[in-house]
């Protein structure tokens, strides 16, 4: 195995730190891919993990709030760039299809007139001759 050199430090997987404090104890976890901090805080016990490549971040917002800042600390935020051409989508139409009218309900005058005929086609015949529709 390679011993680390002065540009790599040598990391020790699972090495703790714990912090006491008058409200409860934290317990800091080094692991392969960031750190893991457990809080024994009454109540509100926990834990969480923050990968590696934030721990510097994370740092500086801690720091932010131990300075007595009660705020939260600027963080940075990159510009998003805005297209230069205004995406094309579908336009809403403005003005819309008139609706038609419905249709005027059939009489039952008609709707007899209908199944008469209806009749006659399936017989062959003439309706008067198959089944009687009865009016009310």
């Amino acid at each position: 195995a390679a011993k680390p050199t002065a540009a790599q430090p040598a990391r020790k997987l699972n090495s703790q730190i714990t912090l006491n404090t008058n409200k409860g104890s934290f317990k800091f976890t080094k692991v392969a891919d960031g750190l893991f901090v457990q809080h024994e805080w009454g109540a509100n016990s926990g834990q969480i993990g923050i990968p590696t490549d934030s721990l510097l971040q994370f740092s500086a917002i801690l720091s932010g709030f131990a300075a007595g800042n009660s705020a939260t600390p600027a963080v940075k935020k990159t510009a998003v760039a805005k297209p230069a051409v205004k995406p094309k989508g579908i336009a809403k139409k403005e003005s819309r299809k008139e609706k038609k009218p419905p249709a005027p309900k059939p009489t039952v005058e008609d709707l007899d007139a209908d199944l008469n005929s209806y009749l006659s086609g399936r017989k062959g015949g003439d309706a008067s001759s198959g089944a009687k529709v009865e009016t009310a």
